[in-house]
């Protein structure tokens, strides 16, 4: 959600938004349980801004992001041979505080520049770790806290008007996923840290797009883009068993005499094959005589649909 007042060559506008999110969710008996059950962050940002249009061919803009992040961390708990499974889950949040810039370039007609940079975001999660038995009672429990800098990321597009009809449009954006090297999460009384590698890569994510006035009232879209994904093979978990990804897209906005503009918006998301070996140790001594281990070794293959719609409405 987005509103701003409109004042001259100043402005002053508020959004709310879910930069980052995801939540993977297995049957408790699937054949990766230890490895994970179920993993979920949300995050909303509140994020006012200020802009100011210094000149017909160039626009500032600042804002700061008050951030809150939610998340839950859940697998299966071996409790010894031909005993059923317990479950841990770790949940935890926090608020993080970070900033954004952007600029607004109009060189010539119907050529728009735009360059955004958004800061990275230190989250210190804070929450709990409870263990239960198969008839879910409380076998354990603890403090727990994770910290994680979610990354900063810089944006570059281009819209370039084609006569009066057509809009060419580009992008690229850049976000810094190398901060990523592990998941940490430490607890109280005692117990050893939970170390998961991840070792994240930056990424590149390319979009190509064209809109199309169909006449005073309708705006026609689409679009493509190229999407990397941060995870590697080597490292790739059953939380996050992501993958590059193609983005097919199609949209239209419809625009009344009033003023009020209803955006309509449809993605595809295609996701490469993304094969994964992971193993995790389930029981040590001294609670066990020796080290058992769980691997797990398959293939993800993963597609994802997206409706959208939007309504602006001049006030």
């Amino acid at each position: 959600f987005y509103t701003f007042p409109e004042n001259g060559a100043l402005r002053f506008g508020i959004g709310f938004t879910a930069p980052f999110g995801l939540a993977t969710e297995y049957a408790a008996n699937w054949a990766g349980r230890y490895q994970g059950l179920r993993s979920e962050l949300t995050t909303i940002d509140i994020n006012p801004a200020l802009s100011y249009k210094v000149s017909e061919k160039l626009s500032l803009g600042a804002g700061i992001s008050a951030q809150y992040a939610d998340a839950e961390l859940s697998q299966a708990r071996f409790l010894g041979p031909g005993t059923p499974d317990g479950k841990s889950t770790v949940t935890g949040d926090n608020w993080g505080f970070g900033f954004n810039l952007g600029a607004l370039l109009v060189p010539v007609p119907k050529t728009r520049i735009g360059l955004g940079y958004r800061s990275k975001i230190d989250q210190s999660v804070e929450g709990d770790l409870t263990v239960v038995s198969p008839t879910g009672g409380l076998l354990a429990s603890s403090g727990a806290k994770a910290e994680v800098s979610l990354p900063e990321t810089v944006y570059l597009g281009l819209a370039q008007g084609v006569g009066d009809r057509v809009d060419l449009l580009a992008s690229v954006r850049w976000t810094r996923w190398s901060r990523f090297e592990e998941l940490r999460i430490m607890f109280d009384n005692g117990l050893p840290d939970s170390v998961t590698e991840e070792k994240w890569d930056d990424t590149v994510t390319l979009s190509l797009g064209v809109n199309y006035r169909l006449n005073t009232n309708w705006l026609l879209r689409a679009g493509y883009a190229r999407d990397e994904s941060p995870v590697s093979e080597t490292y790739r978990t059953v939380r996050i068993p992501d993958s590059d990804r193609d983005w097919f897209t199609l949209g239209a906005s419809f625009k009344a005499e009033s003023g009020m503009t209803l955006d309509f918006g449809y993605a595809y998301l295609s996701g490469d094959s993304a094969s994964i070996n992971e193993s995790t140790v389930i029981a040590a001594p001294p609670t066990s005589p020796s080290v058992v281990s769980s691997n797990l070794m398959g293939t993800y293959d993963g597609n994802a649909s997206i409706f959208g719609i939007q309504l602006q409405w001049p006030l």
